[in-house]
């Protein structure tokens, strides 16, 4: 329906395996992008529509670079419900499965950025999101669907965000693997952007096209 984002799908693995509870993307071997499907998950979906609005969601997590922007955020769930927030809008709410979430389900307005909503979900007068908040800067440990949070999928399975406790080889493995992501997702843009001119949304554009510049530097 869509051969921009589809052509992003075929350049992945698919991975159907229970170890995440519904459908993620992720990075691993340090070369392949990965597509994960719990298929539980996948048969308790209604039908071809809602597989299909999953796929986009999923796809979206891609291209605006959530495996490697969530790393900037101290709140992971926080950032992965406000990327939701974000890109959930640009598909719509026919077909999507249930629970998928939407600014209004929080009073929020719609057409904010991923940074935006991030701040609104952390000092959010929403009960729900309330809880969440104050157990995530307590640093307490919650489970995804508690309060009425549904997606509790992640964007990395394999885990390469950075942490205190890497040691050298891990942030230099961790590092090659995000700048080969970001690579890999310039070198599909680059291919498809004048063949496929109008079919992609037009924020991801204009930031891509401000990613994939050369660097500007002083002929000093």
């Amino acid at each position: 329906r869509n051969a921009y984002f589809a052509y992003f799908l075929l350049g992945t693995k698919k991975l159907i395996t229970d170890s995440i509870p519904t459908a993620a993307v992720g990075f691993r071997n340090l070369n392949q992008i990965v597509l994960y499907i719990n298929p539980q998950f996948w048969e308790n979906l209604k039908n071809d529509d809602e597989r299909s609005w999953t796929f986009h969601h999923e796809v979206l997590h891609l291209v605006y670079g959530h495996l490697y922007t969530q790393a900037n955020y101290q709140f992971k769930h926080a950032f992965n419900i406000a990327a939701d927030l974000y890109i959930n809008q640009q598909i719509g709410k026919q077909n999507a499965p249930e629970g998928a979430l939407f600014p209004d389900m929080y009073g929020f307005p719609e057409g904010l950025s991923t940074d935006q909503y991030y701040d609104l979900v952390l000092n959010s007068k929403n009960e729900n999101l309330k809880k969440i908040a104050e157990k995530l800067k307590n640093g307490e440990k919650f489970e995804m669907c508690e309060d009425g949070y549904m997606t509790n999928h992640h964007f990395n399975p394999e885990d390469y965000e950075f942490s205190d406790r890497d040691s050298e080889a891990e942030r230099a493995y961790k590092e090659t693997a995000q700048e080969m992501l970001k690579n890999h997702l310039k070198r599909i843009y680059k291919e498809n952007e004048d063949k496929l001119r109008g079919l992609v949304p037009g924020d991801f554009a204009a930031s891509f096209d401000e990613q994939i510049k050369p660097p500007q530097i002083s002929w000093r």
